[in-house]
């Protein structure tokens, strides 16, 4: 069975299940409880305030009839790590906590060595240091340790991370703190787990995502005839209620989903899908001719042009001048994130930019209004900033001898 034709029944299934529950019915469920019972919630559970508080689940069973909650253990608290076999607990530790062996070999609760929470250490040491920027965010660990899906800067932009606090797909401007609520990434995540999980050889299929890291509302799948249907932007979850059309009839009068500031009438492609595919008809296969997507479908930030690596908006227009010899020491490590942030940005009107190498990266170090601090590869701010005038104290200035673009 083709991946896609698996998605399509798994859809399907998922529709079914929703219009007619076959097994755990309201009537099931209420003759569980008639028989079985449900056991009562722990105070904790039932209270859920700043001192009693719980983890809600699926109740082991597989209608889910009853509430199932396990009691929030505070640091320092004994815990069961549990084994194979074993009777399931009633508690358990908090979020952000690990149930781990201290030196006695008694088990506690512990916060949670992890990547984020490693990295929220340092920033706690920099901040008793005093050697934390005003642009510097302290890192968003969730109730595992992983870092938060979404991440902004202040001024900036905000982006989508894995769950190990790398940058992947889905990027919008940082006006408000309204536009965090946006990224919910969900759909970046779904491809980024897809990507790290399948076989990377072999092209995997991968729902359509908007620029904020969201699902499509629209979602086209082939097997054997193309539909499209609305989903959910936040889930990815079908909506039960809307029929499925074939593509050839996708519009706005054929699906309430569809938005015409983002889709096209009668295809579900975009012009960079369209130009691959003729190049590939056509029998070209050189990756250095062909556009690259990404997976909203638009031009990906660094595409070919000839004997250069351009740096590419949406639309695949070159940014500016950024660009590299594609045989040189800048192609290797142009990444075009501060070309793409400088074109975000002036779309939303904002003024103040950030300077970027003739490369498209960021320059190593930013200078704001007579301030000046380093910054990473994402634009981040990573020092404390600087009198324009004291430059050269700057961490960034000393390790690159200066240049603050260097290409070794």
């Amino acid at each position: 069975m083709e991946y896609k034709e698996l998605i399509i029944l798994l859809l399907f299934t998922y529709k079914v299940s929703a219009d007619l529950d076959i097994r755990c019915t309201t009537a099931y469920c209420t003759e569980y409880i008639n028989k079985t019972g449900c056991s009562e919630l722990s105070t904790g559970c039932q209270a859920l305030n700043s001192t009693n508080h719980g983890t809600f689940l699926l109740h082991p069973d597989v209608c889910n009839c009853c509430d199932y909650c396990l009691t929030n253990l505070i640091e320092g608290e004994g815990c069961i790590k549990g084994l194979p076999g074993q009777i399931p607990p009633r508690e358990i530790c908090g979020p952000g906590l690990a149930c781990r062996e201290n030196a006695d070999e008694e088990a506690t609760c512990q916060k949670m060595i992890t990547a984020c929470t490693s990295a929220q250490g340092e920033y706690d040491t920099k901040l008793n240091g005093g050697a934390v920027g005003s642009s510097e965010v302290r890192p968003k660990c969730d109730n595992d340790g992983l870092f938060e899906s979404a991440h902004c800067i202040p001024g900036s932009i905000c982006y989508c991370l894995d769950p190990t606090g790398n940058r992947i797909f889905g990027e919008i401007p940082y006006l408000s703190p309204w536009n965090k609520q946006e990224m919910s990434c969900g759909c970046s995540l779904n491809a980024w787990r897809a990507q790290n999980t399948l076989d990377p050889t072999h092209e995997i299929p991968v729902a359509r995502c908007l620029s904020n890291g969201q699902f499509d509302p629209v979602q086209c799948l082939t097997a054997p005839n193309t539909t499209c249907l609305c989903i959910d932007k936040v889930t990815g979850a079908p909506i039960t209620n809307i029929e499925p059309v074939n593509v050839t009839k996708l519009a706005e009068d054929t699906l309430s989903c569809f938005d015409t500031t983002i889709h096209k009438t009668g295809t579900f492609n975009t012009s960079c899908e369209e130009a691959y595919d003729t190049l590939i008809a056509s029998g070209i296969t050189d990756e250095k001719l062909l556009p690259v997507c990404q997976i909203d479908g638009k031009y990906a930030r660094i595409q070919y042009s000839k004997s250069k690596k351009i740096c590419t908006d949406p639309d695949g227009l070159q940014i500016d001048n950024y660009e590299a010899e594609i045989n040189g020491t800048e192609a290797t490590i142009m990444d075009c994130n501060c070309a793409r942030t400088q074109w975000i940005l002036s779309e939303a009107k904002v003024t103040e930019l950030p300077s970027c190498c003739a490369y498209g990266n960021f320059a190593a170090w930013q200078c704001r209004r007579n301030e000046c601090y380093c910054v990473d590869s994402n634009g981040d701010q990573i020092t404390r900033e600087v009198d324009i005038d004291h430059l050269t104290e700057l961490s960034c200035y000393v390790d690159t001898n200066g240049d603050s673009c260097p290409v070794s």
